[in-house]
């Protein structure tokens, strides 16, 4: 199961970095969306390094950059990779095996092209 657990880690990862990409990209589009996070002590959005791969699931969401199914199978994704806690990882005995990890690839790559086609439109503007 290593290879496989570290496999679906690292794409949680890459999901969240293309994701903050596109954040940085599009700034006042997320800052203004109802799904961004709210810091509980000024009442303001969170700063993006502040963002858990949650938010930007939800945010590319709500914004239409990506579709219900992908948004659905991103967070399968993102549970998945919060097994790199070992505690919860063994208490829970998830087992990944190769088929599993790659179902998370296509997943990223589902992502992938959906954020590739909203920056292509984008920056035909």
């Amino acid at each position: 199961i290593g290879n496989s657990l570290s496999s679906i880690i690292l794409i949680g990862s890459v999901m969240e970095g293309i994701l903050l990409g596109v954040v940085l990209k599009y700034p006042d589009t997320f800052n203004k969306c109802n799904s961004a996070p709210i810091d509980n002590i000024t009442q303001k959005v969170k700063k993006f390094n502040n963002w858990t791969l949650n938010d930007f699931i939800n945010s590319a969401y709500e914004l239409r950059i990506i579709n219900e199914d992908v948004k659905k199978f991103s967070h399968v994704v993102r549970e998945f990779r919060n097994y790199i806690h070992p505690y919860q990882q063994l208490q829970s005995q998830f087992r990944p095996t190769k088929d599993t990890a790659l179902i998370c690839l296509q997943v990223l790559k589902a992502l992938i092209s959906q954020l590739e086609e909203y920056t292509n439109k984008s920056s035909i503007k």
